[in-house]
């Protein structure tokens, strides 16, 4: 079943053109989906969230970096603090990221699509109603 719940829209990735996708309404399970156009990838940003620990800069009591001993790899202290972070997927290959598409994009003839392939003639997708 087609959600059809996300818009694709043009992008710029590193100065090359590329798209994005964003929810057009409150039941797409994703934040956001983005193509690099670079690595042929796809990112795809989840609404789920996990706890995930990262590094951060260590702060005194007045809210300041703590500065480093010299010759430190950081010029600050960091701790290890759990933090909520979305899932990432990653789409590699043409036939993922444009099955994808047909499958959450409300507008998968977009022409930012063309950047997938480098194939003008290669889009719009094929959709049920093509």
């Amino acid at each position: 079943m087609k959600q059809m719940n996300m818009m694709v829209y043009s992008a710029a990735w590193h100065g090359q053109p590329s798209f994005r996708m964003l929810p057009i309404d409150k039941d797409s399970p994703f934040n956001e989906a983005l193509y690099n156009p670079i690595e042929k990838v796809l990112a795809i940003i989840s609404k789920d969230q996990k706890d995930k620990p990262q590094l951060l800069p260590k702060l005194n009591e007045k809210g300041e970096l703590i500065a480093n001993k010299a010759g430190s790899k950081s010029p600050w202290q960091e701790e290890r603090r759990m933090m909520p972070a979305y899932y990432e997927y990653y789409l590699e290959t043409i036939e993922d990221i444009e099955n994808f598409v047909k499958h959450f994009a409300y507008n998968p003839e977009h022409t930012a699509l063309r950047v997938i392939s480098n194939i003008d003639d290669a889009l719009p997708l094929e959709t049920e109603e093509n």
